[in-house]
């Protein structure tokens, strides 16, 4: 089960990086206790979902999601249009 659970923190927060593996341990973690928390009976299932959801919509995780968000183009191109 823990290399299960290192396989997910690595795909909710994308590879090739330090800061991705462990921005998705502590979503993982985050998200796990809150479940956890409150519905006792469907832990797993709704874990699952979320990582099944996070591998369908950013397969590069969420680190390459922040990056196009955030990035510098990305900032200039919407400074240009709301200039406009």
């Amino acid at each position: 089960m823990i290399a299960v659970k290192a396989f997910v923190m690595m795909l909710l927060g994308g590879g090739g990086t330090v800061v991705g593996p462990i921005l998705g341990a502590t979503v993982l973690e985050l998200v796990s206790e809150l479940v956890w928390g409150e519905f006792l009976t469907l832990h797993m299932l709704i874990l699952g979902s979320i990582v099944i959801l996070v591998i369908l919509f950013m397969p590069a995780g969420m680190l390459e999601v922040f990056r196009r968000r955030y990035s510098l183009s990305a900032l200039l191109t919407n400074l240009k249009e709301r200039s406009v």
